[in-house]
């Protein structure tokens, strides 16, 4: 039976959720907590409270990374495939097909969609003092996936969760270090949530929908993205320095690469081998 990866495609259209960004601190629903990602990871330099440092300015910084990552492995994984019959709704906006499981989605040149990539040291750490994340971010259960399938978020911002299908989903999240959620959603509903504290990789699941994942990465600092569709990435903003950034992958593993900036765009092509 044919396949194809909507979930990628979604995930192209909707660039806007996946770059990095922040919220006010508030939370309508949800849970707070967190886990610290990677030893060495910054730790949180980047408090308003700080009187000797100046607030940091996007627009003031030039400094930017693009890049590639893509699957190095010695053989390319076969695509797992979703059986989706089980909901009428989702059934029918596949059109019969069965969609790809997006942890093992590989496009046919290698590039790799679904992939974390943020900076793990560098002067990013100390500079960024008084940053306000923009609102608004958004995560949607669309065509029974959640779209973004793996997002960044700082800690104290908001982000939305909205159903968009005309099914009944719910959002499971399992923190290590606070409550859980699991809140239901009926088509149309929207919920609020923010996490206080960093973490990597926080699971998302849907119980009515067995297949529907996310992960959930809370940062606290704003230099971070999530590959596109085509397997690229982009991180905007950067002071100037060196840094050691993180490519991570829930299923192909993570890898650390070393990228200096100055006062200009830099690139940096990443292979995962998969091991």
């Amino acid at each position: 039976m044919k396949a194809i990866a909507k979930g990628a495609l979604l995930g192209a259209a909707m660039l806007g959720l996946v770059a990095c960004g922040g919220g006010d601190g508030k939370k309508d629903s949800g849970s707070s907590g967190g886990e610290a990602p990677a030893a060495g990871e910054s730790s949180g330099a980047g408090s308003a409270s700080s009187a000797d440092k100046q607030v940091y300015v996007a627009a003031d910084h030039k400094g930017a990374l693009k890049g590639t990552v893509k699957f190095g492995g010695a053989t390319m994984p076969e695509k797992v495939l979703f059986n989706v019959s089980s909901d009428a709704f989702c059934t029918g906006k596949w059109e019969g097909e069965e969609p790809i499981d997006q942890q093992f989605e590989v496009n046919e040149d290698g590039t790799l969609p679904h992939v974390f990539v943020y900076a793990k040291k560098g002067p990013h750490k100390d500079d960024y003092a008084g940053y306000v994340p923009p609102t608004g971010f958004e995560v949607r259960q669309h065509y029974c996936f959640y779209v973004p399938h793996v997002f960044g978020v700082m800690e104290g911002q908001a982000f939305t969760v909205h159903n968009d299908d005309q099914t009944m989903h719910n959002v499971n999240v399992k923190p290590k270090r606070s409550d859980p959620v699991n809140k239901g959603q009926a088509p149309g509903d929207a919920d609020t949530f923010s996490f206080s504290k960093k973490e990597k990789a926080i699971p998302f699941s849907c119980d009515v929908h067995s297949w529907m994942s996310a992960k959930c990465w809370v940062m606290d600092h704003p230099f971070f993205a999530t590959t596109e569709a085509d397997g690229s990435f982009e991180i905007s903003g950067l002071p100037d320095g060196k840094y050691t950034f993180v490519a991570w992958h829930e299923t192909f593993g993570e890898t650390q690469f070393e990228v200096e900036i100055a006062g200009g765009e830099a690139t940096a092509d990443v292979t995962l081998s998969g091991e």
